[in-house]
């Protein structure tokens, strides 16, 4: 009988092991699950702002597609010259370098560059075809290609 006594007596201290090493590995998974989390979390909030900047990007570009061809061009100064747009709350737009949209609650800048382009820019005969618009919204100050861009073809 003092043998079991003895075994048991022994064996007690390994399931104090068993146990600390368990929440060891708990622990471990825990921290892991976490950072997981945090990850994924991080990366949602930056999809969300991609998203938020995409809409804005579309939404000047759609507004610059219904502007007047002539008032577009009345505002460049210098053919085949990019000019940076701006545009008031009430969509007019005027020459201008800063502009800022909201992106979830913060103030991002965009940018709106316009220039003439020819179909066929070797031959100087050649009239001016269309105008290239082109559309930037950062959507997160990280890097500086952390934006959104847009670009398209307006003709007459």
């Amino acid at each position: 009988m003092s043998g079991k006594t003895q075994s048991r007596a022994g064996r007690s201290g390994f399931a104090l092991i068993e146990v600390a090493i368990a929440a060891v590995v708990l622990a471990a998974l825990a921290i892991g699950a976490g950072a997981l989390y945090h990850q994924s979390w991080s990366q949602m909030s930056i999809q969300r702002n991609k998203r938020a900047a995409l809409v804005a990007a579309t939404t000047h570009l759609e507004s610059l597609r219904a502007s007047n061809y002539g008032q577009l061009t009345d505002l460049l100064d210098d053919v085949y010259s990019p000019q940076s747009l701006t545009c008031s709350d009430d969509y007019v737009w005027a020459v201008g370098t800063d502009d800022t949209v909201s992106i979830n609650g913060q103030s991002q800048p965009i940018t709106t560059t316009v220039e003439y382009k020819d179909a066929d820019p070797g031959n100087a005969a050649t009239t001016v075809d269309c105008l290239s618009v082109r559309v930037a919204v950062a959507y997160r100050l990280a890097t500086p290609e952390d934006r959104v861009v847009l670009e398209t073809l307006i003709a007459p």
